[in-house]
């Protein structure tokens, strides 16, 4: 495999902090869909990462139950990591060494924040 799409983010946790307004996502969601259904034409897989932080008692910890793909986000993915870091790169078992995509498309929420960790 040569490419992936990476979703970065894209979990309940983030509607469950009180800074969320879907207003705002609805664009979002939108142009999400449609990469993913590009995605899926081109037969390129899509792998998840979420963000976690076991015991914070935040939307966060998985023992809350919002680690867990956003409303409307649930297709099948290919692969899943769990980071506990801003940056999805150095804080997941990811492949940017070729064991699972040489090339990577990236989306998702906060996704400037893993890019700018990385």
């Amino acid at each position: 495999m040569n490419t992936a799409l990476l979703m970065i983010d894209v979990q309940a946790s983030f509607p469950a902090r009180d800074y969320w307004d879907e207003a705002l996502a609805v664009p979002w969601r939108e142009r999400q869909h449609a990469l993913l259904e590009l995605a899926r034409q081109a037969d390129i897989p899509m792998a998840r990462i979420f963000h976690e932080e076991p015991g914070s008692a935040t939307p966060f910890d998985p023992a809350n139950g919002l680690v867990r793909p956003l409303e409307g986000f649930d297709e099948p993915a290919a692969a899943t990591f769990h980071k506990r870091a801003h940056n999805a790169f150095t804080d997941t078992e990811l492949v940017l060494e070729g064991r699972f995509a040489r090339i990577v498309d990236v989306a998702g929420l906060a996704k400037e924040w893993g890019m700018h960790a990385a």
